[in-house]
């Protein structure tokens, strides 16, 4: 059984890990803060920065994505978040 993906899911793959490395990691210490126990933490994006990478989301065709009937939604998103880690 082949297991590869195709040409088209690696783009997306890629697109979606060059947008988590570039914009989303660089806020994950402003949003959780420094204290261990997490109580500076602030824990959600100000609306206008949460307006901005849902902009960017879509001007790079990635909201909304389409995928195949036979996977369920939450197999697509595993799918992404384990891609995220390959090279």
């Amino acid at each position: 059984m082949d297991f590869e993906i195709s040409e088209e899911a690696k783009m997306i793959q890629g697109l979606v890990r060059d947008f988590v490395v570039e914009q989303l990691k660089p806020l994950e210490r402003g949003l959780l803060g420094r204290a261990a126990d997490l109580s500076d933490a602030i824990m959600y994006l100000p609306p206008e920065k949460e307006q901005e990478l849902i902009k960017m989301v879509r001007d790079m065709g990635l909201w909304g994505l389409m995928y195949h009937r036979s996977l369920a939604a939450q197999d697509w998103i595993l799918w992404v978040i384990a891609s995220l880690g390959k090279s």
